[in-house]
């Protein structure tokens, strides 16, 4: 087994687990009562996407990019000061790389599941599309606010007032 293939397999169980969390963390609340999805039942189908996308992680054969991206990790490692920046920047736009900003992501989201008890769901899901649009994509503050509000209303109206599913409050307001 290649150092590359075993770097995958690790990658799937990392993000498996992470599904196994969200799918765990889900339980806590009603998925189905008296015929209607309760506040437990799309973070736990949520949960089941992260644990399917584990899966294709773990079981997707090396593409031949990997070549070129062992190479990228040997120049960083040699010390070459431009394929080191080139590994981690794309210089010409001054962002991070796909792979970077899939890691930065992922800790967010990570980040967001933490304060939901504590916050409640539609804020900390408004506060991470803003950090995302800001701080990942490089918006402006305007456009990352207006998203943030727009995508925090949206949620709101969905699920309190569409599907009449009650959002997790959070104890700071009450939940």
């Amino acid at each position: 087994m290649t150092a590359e293939r075993r770097h995958q397999l690790v990658e799937g169980a990392v993000v498996g687990l992470i599904g196994i969390a969200i799918i765990a963390g889900s339980l806590r609340y009603i998925w189905v009562a008296d015929g209607r999805i309760g506040p437990g039942f799309l973070p736990g189908l949520a949960g089941l996407a992260v644990l399917a996308s584990a899966a294709a992680i773990a079981l997707h054969r090396t593409a031949p990019v990997a070549a070129v991206h062992a190479e990228a990790i040997a120049a960083v490692e040699r010390g070459e000061a431009e394929e080191r920046r080139a590994a981690t920047v794309d210089v010409e736009a001054g962002r991070l790389r796909p792979a970077h900003r899939i890691l930065i992501v992922l800790a967010i989201i990570i980040a967001t599941v933490l304060v939901i008890p504590i916050i409640g769901f539609a804020l900390a899901c408004t506060l991470m599309v803003f950090v995302v649009t800001f701080f990942v994509e490089k918006r402006s503050i305007l456009a990352s606010s207006m998203t943030a509000a727009v995508t925090g209303l949206l949620l709101w109206g969905v699920f309190t007032q569409l599907l009449m599913v009650p959002l997790p409050a959070g104890i700071v307001f009450g939940g």
